[in-house]
């Protein structure tokens, strides 16, 4: 029996090849997940034509304070973490970003083309594909001091 109009999906209508489409233009989906301990939010920021960008922020950590510990302790490390991000910035795969807060939260930032409408599936794959991708990068800024789960105590 064929629908009069598109089923509704949340913020999507879904066509009768199961596809997603964003049902209201300008003001666009967006979803949370936690990957690695990592917050992630994903949302479609602009159709251009038949496509659709994704854009993706991991939150790879926080820098840690001088307040942490004694500064001849917590200086070197906020110094080497300073230079990971300085150097893990130009290496980055093309229209990715790394971003460095006021408050020194580390996130990492990627724009994905989406041909739309597209199924869950090829979302959920572009998604884990970045996320992969991010895994290097997120492992060298853990090992200099920027991990999930730091937190800021102190405006230093």
């Amino acid at each position: 029996m064929p629908l009069d109009s598109l089923p509704r999906l949340g913020p999507f209508t879904v066509d009768d090849h199961g596809r997603l489409i964003p049902t209201t233009d300008g003001r666009f989906p967006a979803f949370n997940l936690r990957w690695r301990g990592h917050g992630v939010d994903v949302a479609m920021e602009r159709m251009q034509g038949d496509r659709g960008i994704l854009a993706i922020a991991l939150r790879a950590g926080m820098v840690g304070s001088t307040a942490d510990d004694a500064p001849e302790r917590s200086q070197p490390r906020r110094d080497e973490a300073f230079a990971t991000v300085r150097g893990l910035a130009s290496l980055l795969p093309q229209a990715w970003q790394m971003e460095l807060s006021a408050d020194h939260g580390v996130r990492l930032l990627a724009h994905v083309a989406l041909d739309m409408p597209a199924s869950a599936t090829a979302l959920l794959t572009d998604v884990t594909l970045v996320l992969l991708t991010a895994a290097p990068y997120l492992d060298v800024l853990a090992e200099a001091g920027v991990a999930p789960g730091k937190v800021n105590n102190c405006p230093g």
